[in-house]
Parts: structure tokens; C-alpha cells; sequence
């Protein structure tokens, strides 16, 4: 299920493809100079073969292969994605291509409408399963009252459950956006697909750091190892205790607005 569901962002017509995978692959890795044991009475070697395959983003996970996505201490003590903003980037732009939408490079110019966009219920877990309906109430009284003040043109206020639509109708809606606020976990990763130069907002518990399955009071960050890194966006991190303080996230919020619409002028 989930294979067909994602694999369009690997393959152009992915329909017309019969994609598989192996759930037992067994591979033994030889150095060039071996010589083959076989001809000795040893075992063969192990290969895998097959006509076609399907990468991901270059790694074996997107933080790497000795920590977890956030909820120890522990996985803050090193980075996995340091320096790949720009291979993430072209990642992105190559998922968009094989979606079928065109030139997903370009960058958005100052008469393009500034989109702010809320993900709703991205997880179905405690503090992260929320409606954002204050924080989206707060912000449009807060631009109807400010935007003229702030020098922004018109601003639009959007709220999906990401879930309900398909991945391409989700990466088309996130890479309009100017603005993207969600709670921190696996649903954010929509947020890739947002255009250079974009603010990513994310929400994460303060206390929900877990280990050994029991909660060390510690923040949970999820997967800050590939969001904080993804170079072509301005990323920010808010502890949940914030939500509570609608006049801050505004605040926030119309100041990415004020960085973004300037930033596309200055490129244009």
C-alpha cells in the first residue's frame, strides 16, 4: 500500500511499472582484489540483481543508522544530514518532475500570492493532533489589522488534513506556500516539497523525549536531523507551551511573511 502510494515520486508513470521489493535481500559486500572462494570449494557469493531499482535521498534512513528520530538525548549529539541542503533540494525537484509538475526549481516571484498553510491532525498522538483552528483565527484578525502596516499585499489562510488528499495534490498545495506550520513527526516531511526560501514552523514537545520506553522529561525534536537541514528553508522550532501564546506565533508568522516577500523581491 504504501509503495503504490509513494512511488509515483520516484518513477514518471509509475502505473505502467511493476514495482517490487525484496523483504529478505541477503547481500555479502567483496573487496575488488577477493579472489572468488568458490574456485576454492567456498561458498558462492551473494548477489542481488535485478533490471531496475529506486533510490531514495542517499542514505539509509534520514538520520542515519545509529539514533532515532528524536525522542533520546542521545540523537542531538551528532548530525546526519549536515551539508546536503542542496542534494535534499535537487531530491525534491526531482520528485516534483516525476509528479509531472513543471520546473519546480523556479523560484516564486513577489507578485505570486503569499500562501500561509496550517497541517491539521498531522499525527494522531496527544499534543501533535491538533486543529490549529485558534492559531488560524489569531492570524487572519492579526493580518486584517496589520498586513498595510507591515507592507505585505494580500495573504491567504489555508488549513488541510493532509491525509485526506493525494501525495500529489499534497505537494502541489505545500509548494505554493510561503508559510507551513505543523507539529513535528513523520507528516511533516511534507513540508520538503515547500519552495526555496520558504518558513517551516514546527511545533514539538518540550517533555516528550522517551527512552528505554520511559519519558525523560527532554524535548522531542522528531527528525530535526533532516528538517533542521534542509538549506533551502528557514526552519523553526516551537515548544508546545507556545501555542498558548497566539499573539507569538502571529508575531512569528507575519515576520517570515515580511522575510519571504522581501527575499522574492530582491530576486526579482
Amino acid at each position: 500500500k504504501m509503495l503504490k502510494k509513494f512511488s509515483p515520486l520516484m518513477v514518471r508513470n509509475s502505473s505502467a511499472w511493476q514495482i517490487g521489493t525484496q523483504l529478505e535481500p541477503s547481500l555479502t559486500i567483496f573487496d575488488d582484489d577477493r579472489v572468488d572462494d568458490n574456485a576454492h570449494g567456498g561458498a558462492k557469493k551473494k548477489l542481488i540483481c535485478s533490471k531496475n531499482g529506486l533510490a531514495g535521498i542517499g542514505g539509509l534512513s534520514d538520520h542515519g543508522t545509529d539514533k532515532s528520530h528524536g525522542w533520546k538525548e542521545s540523537d542531538y549529539s551528532t548530525t546526519y544530514n549536515h551539508g546536503r541542503g542542496g542534494q535534499l533540494f535537487r531530491f525534491r525537484n526531482f520528485m516534483m518532475r516525476n509528479m509531472g509538475i513543471p520546473q519546480p526549481e523556479a523560484d516564486i516571484g513577489p507578485e505570486e500570492p503569499l500562501v500561509v498553510v496550517f497541517s491539521q491532525f498531522s499525527s494522531s498522538k496527544g499534543s501533535r493532533n491538533r486543529s490549529f483552528k485558534e492559531e488560524v483565527a489569531h492570524l487572519k484578525a492579526g493580518l486584517y489589522l496589520r498586513r498595510e502596516e507591515l507592507g505585505l499585499p494580500p495573504v491567504t489562510v489555508e488549513a488541510y488534513r493532509f491525509d485526506r488528499y493525494s501525495v500529489k495534490e499534497q505537494v502541489e498545495m505545500v509548494s505554493k506556500a510561503a508559510v507551513y506550520l505543523t507539529a513535528c513527526g513523520g507528516g511533516a516531511v511534507t513540508a520538503s516539497f515547500l519552495p526555496k526560501g520558504a518558513s517551516l514552523l514546527l511545533y514539538y514537545g518540550e517533555s516528550g523525549g522517551i527512552e528505554n520506553n520511559k519519558y525523560t522529561g527532554k524535548p522531542a525534536r522528531l527528525d530535526w536531523d533532516y528538517l533542521n537541514n534542509l538549506g533551502y528553508l528557514r526552519v523553526h522550532w516551537i515548544p508546545d507551551s507556545e501555542r498558548r501564546e497566539l499573539e507569538h506565533v502571529t508575531d512569528l508568522i507575519l515576520h517570515e511573511l515580511q522575510a519571504v516577500y522581501r527575499e522574492r523581491q530582491l530576486q526579482h
